[in-house]
């Protein structure tokens, strides 16, 4: 037996899931009986299970591309520390506005490593860029340090 849903105005793929997630659970259904999702909602938990992954490759190309422009292995590591508190802010703002985390959430949240870099626009940049006025200096003075001394040891 299958069950289809429209989705009411203003009501997000990700509320609708999680409503009947909590019906599909309060009818107490025997273990023989399994449900799940087809069609673009199947697509969407299909997506965000590779996610992680994108990301974690996206801070891995920035890192290298950053290593190149720098012609340094440590000061990337710096600049790539600007990144949390800018996704912090971008999470806060979603939860601020009420918007939930879904495709065009977490595409706004991978783009924003490239726009972060270019002090542009969204709610992450904000608390970016105030975060980051005091902790990108002391990162680079300490990446600078440990550079130095690894340099400076005898082999």
């Amino acid at each position: 037996m299958a069950a289809s849903f429209n989705l009411p105005p203003n009501v997000s793929v990700g509320a609708a899931v999680s409503a009947i997630q909590q019906a599909a659970k309060d009818l107490h259904l025997p273990a023989s009986i399994a449900t799940s999702f087809q069609g673009s909602e199947q697509a969407f938990q299909n997506s965000l299970s590779s996610t992680p992954i994108l990301i974690l490759a996206a801070l891995i190309a920035v890192y290298f591309i950053l290593g190149i422009l720098y012609e340094s292995t440590i000061h990337p590591i710096a600049i790539i520390s600007t990144l949390p508190p800018a996704g912090l802010g971008a999470l806060l703002t979603l939860m601020l506005f009420g918007m939930p985390l879904d495709v065009i959430g977490i595409i706004r949240i991978i783009l924003l490593i490239g726009i972060v870099k270019k002090n542009g626009i969204v709610g992450g940049l904000l608390v970016s860029q105030l975060l980051t006025l005091f902790t990108t200096p002391v990162i680079y003075i300490y990446m600078d340090r440990f550079a130095a001394s690894v340099l400076a040891r005898p082999k």
